[in-house]
């Protein structure tokens, strides 16, 4: 009888110890995936997509300007005093609508392009050792365009010399994007900032208006 005791005794101390030691390799597991693993696959993931999402982007606002033939007296106009003196710089809203529609029109079919395609990340990545990151076979995965793309325009005015200065025009497009990821899923953001057109203005320049916004 006590023989019995002891093998069954013995019997649960393994169970006991095999429970104990599988929860414990599998935290050790959890720790390594979270600590070494996951940034480095998730900085894998994002250099990617903004590579390939900036060079898309970029692609629209090219395709917008080309298809509106857009210059900069087609979007900005220069008041004068009667003395010649710049007054006041003011943005053709109407054509700017339109290029902001056409930029967030190219730009949403070609990160739905992105997003249909995926990303590929070599698995080398996923063995937490930077030096082994892009080696390997790849593996896919999956984007989501979240929500709709944001554009706007940035108007830049830099000194150029005496009484001159010149006004630059951009436009910024940001973009939201998940990806899903073996362990989580991820939100990526990028904002792409490319410029529109430039103009060497001559006079003093006392303010700039651009969408509705004063900026001196």
């Amino acid at each position: 009888m006590k023989i019995y005791r002891r093998t069954k005794t013995k019997k649960k101390n393994k169970i006991v110890t095999f429970v104990l030691l599988f929860f414990l390799l599998f935290a050790l597991f959890t720790v390594y995936i979270l600590c070494f693993v996951d940034p480095i696959v998730t900085k894998s993931v994002y250099a990617e997509i903004d590579a390939i999402a900036t060079t898309k982007v970029s692609d629209a606002i090219y395709d917008s300007l080309k298809k509106s033939g857009f210059k900069y007296d087609d979007l900005m106009s220069i008041n004068y005093s009667q003395d010649g003196k710049v007054t006041s710089i003011i943005t053709n809203s109407v054509n700017l609508n339109i290029l902001a529609r056409d930029v967030s029109t190219f730009a949403q079919n070609y990160v739905n392009e992105i997003a249909r395609d995926g990303v590929d990340i070599a698995i080398g990545s996923f063995s937490g050792f930077s030096f082994l990151a892009g080696r390997g076979v790849k593996i896919n995965f999956k984007l989501v365009p979240i929500g709709s793309l944001i554009t706007s325009f940035k108007s830049k005015l830099t000194s150029a010399g005496i009484n001159q200065t010149l006004h630059s025009l951009s436009i910024v497009v940001d973009v939201n994007i998940a990806v899903v990821l073996p362990f989580r899923s991820e939100n990526i953001k990028f904002s792409t900032d490319l410029l529109v057109c430039e103009n060497l203005i001559v006079g003093d320049i006392p303010e700039v208006y651009l969408d509705g916004n004063l900026i001196k």
